[in-house]
C-alpha cells in the first residue's frame, strides 16, 4: 500500500502586516492554536513596529527592468519569459531584449525563462538594485535523456503517479492537466520510486480555480523513506500564473468560489494565519506532536514551543523570524463547517461539522515568512490533508479570498 506521507514545496502565502502597530518594541504573549478547553499556551511573540514609510513602500510595490542577452554573441533575445515566482507578474522581452515589472513586492525571485536557453533565478532584495538589471543566458548544449528508456504503457503508470503527487490526489475530480508531458523525463527506480525532470517549461491547466500554470521544473523525486515510514516527495520548481479570461459574472462567481475552497487548509492558508496570528480565528489547531525524550532544552525560564519576531531583515523588507523550538514536529487540525468554510475557534459556541488533520516538521532551526508568505529556505514540510492538495489547490501569492 502506497502511504502519501510527507510533499515539500515552498508555499506560497498572500500576506499583509499584522493589525497592531506601536512605536516602541512590545512584547505580546499569544496562545497559538489553542481550543477554548486548552489550558497551556504555545508561542510568545515578540513584535517590532516598522516605520511608516517601509511600509507604504511595501504596499506600491518596485519596478523591475532590464535586459538580456545572449552570452556568446551579445545580442538580445526575445520572447524571454520574465515573472516573479509565484506570481501572475509576469512579461516577455521585446525585440530588444527589454522588459518591464510593476508593482513588484520585495523580495521575491525573478525568474528568466527561455525553451532555447538554461533557467535563470534572480533573487531581489535590494530596492536599490531592481533597475536597469542586465542578464545573459546560456543556450542549452545537451538535451535531457531518461537515464532509462521505458516502454509506453510502463511511462504511462509512471506518469498517473507523477500527476497525483504533483497535481495532488484527486486532480481528476478538478480537472486539471498538464498539457505537454511529452517533455517530462523519468528516471525509474525500484518501489515506485522516480525522478522527473522537463526539457522545457510544464503548461498545467487549472480550470476549476481559472488559471493556466506555468511550471519551470527543476526536478522531483518520490522517495520512499524508511524514517519517515512513507514516501517523501519533493518538488522544486518556479510558478508563473497566467489567469484565464473570464466573460460572464457567473463565471467570476463560480471560479472565486472554487479558489477559496482550493485555498482553505491549504499550506499557502495556514502559512498565512500563521504570520498574522489568526490560527484559531481561521480554524486551525497547532500543537507540538513530540514524544518527551524529543523535545529540545530551551534557554529560557518560562516554557514555550517557539519564539517569533517581527523584524525587518538586512534590506528593511519584513519577516516573520520563528526560532527556539522545544519541538519540531506538529499536529494540525482544521475545522470546517458544511460549505468548507473555516470555523473560528475563538468562540465558545464555534461549531464544525468537520475536521482535517496535517502534520507537519520543522526542518530548519531559524524559519524566515515573508509579508508575502513566501519561506525561502523551503524549510516546512507539510503532510496529510494539506500536503494532497498538491499543484492544483496553488494560488497566487497575492491572493485574498473574498467574503463569498
Amino acid at each position: 500500500m502506497e502511504v502519501r506521507d510527507y510533499f515539500t514545496y515552498n508555499p506560497l502565502i498572500s500576506g499583509h502586516f499584522p493589525p497592531v502597530w506601536s512605536n516602541d518594541q512590545m512584547i505580546i504573549f499569544i496562545a497559538l492554536g489553542l481550543s477554548m478547553n486548552t489550558t497551556s499556551y504555545l508561542l510568545i511573540v515578540f513584535m517590532v513596529a516598522f516605520p511608516a514609510t517601509s511600509l507604504a513602500i511595501f504596499a506600491q510595490g518596485y519596478e523591475v527592468s532590464g535586459r538580456i542577452v545572449d552570452t556568446d554573441s551579445g545580442d538580445p533575445i526575445s520572447l524571454v519569459t520574465v515573472y516573479i515566482n509565484g506570481t501572475s507578474n509576469g512579461t516577455i522581452t521585446d525585440p530588444e531584449g527589454f522588459f518591464q515589472l510593476d508593482r513588484v513586492k520585495l523580495p521575491c525571485e525573478l525568474i528568466i525563462s527561455h525553451v532555447s536557453y538554461e533557467l535563470k533565478l534572480v533573487p531581489l532584495e535590494d530596492p536599490s538594485k531592481v533597475g536597469n538589471l542586465s542578464f545573459e543566458l546560456n543556450q542549452k548544449i545537451v538535451a535531457l535523456e531518461e537515464a532509462m528508456v521505458i516502454g509506453e504503457s510502463l511511462r504511462n503508470d509512471y506518469l498517473d503517479l507523477f500527476k497525483a503527487w504533483f497535481l495532488g490526489a484527486d486532480y481528476q475530480e478538478d480537472e486539471a492537466d498538464i498539457l505537454n508531458d511529452s517533455v517530462l523525463k523519468f528516471d525509474v527506480l525500484d518501489n515506485n520510486q522516480f525522478t522527473v525532470v522537463a526539457n522545457e517549461p510544464i503548461m498545467v491547466s487549472l480550470p476549476r480555480t481559472g488559471y493556466n500554470l506555468k511550471v519551470d521544473l527543476v526536478k522531483f523525486e518520490l522517495l520512499y523513506e524508511e524514517e519517515l515510514q512513507g514516501y517523501h516527495c519533493s518538488i522544486l520548481g518556479y510558478y508563473y500564473f497566467n489567469p484565464v479570461s473570464l466573460k460572464s459574472r457567473r463565471q467570476q462567481r463560480t471560479t472565486e468560489r472554487n479558489r477559496i475552497e482550493h485555498y482553505y487548509n491549504s499550506s499557502m492558508h495556514f502559512c498565512k494565519s500563521l504570520y498574522h496570528n489568526s490560527l484559531l480565528e481561521n480554524g486551525f489547531e497547532f500543537e507540538g506532536a513530540c514524544t518527551p525524550a524529543e523535545m529540545l532544552t530551551s534557554n529560557y525560564s518560562f516554557i514555550f514551543d517557539m519564539k517569533a519576531s517581527y523584524e525587518p531583515d538586512r534590506y528593511g523588507n519584513p519577516q516573520l523570524i520563528l526560532t527556539d523550538f522545544k519541538c519540531k514536529r506538529f499536529k494540525i487540525r482544521f475545522y470546517y463547517n458544511a460549505r468548507n468554510r473555516p470555523v473560528d475557534l475563538t468562540y465558545l459556541d464555534s461549531r464544525a461539522t468537520h475536521v482535517a488533520e496535517s502534520g507537519l516538521q520543522i526542518l530548519n532551526d531559524t524559519i524566515h515568512i515573508y509579508p508575502s508568505g513566501r519561506i525561502p529556505e523551503n524549510s516546512l514540510l507539510f503532510s496529510n490533508s494539506i500536503a494532497e492538495k498538491g499543484i492544483k489547490s496553488m494560488l497566487p501569492e497575492d491572493y485574498i479570498p473574498s467574503m463569498q
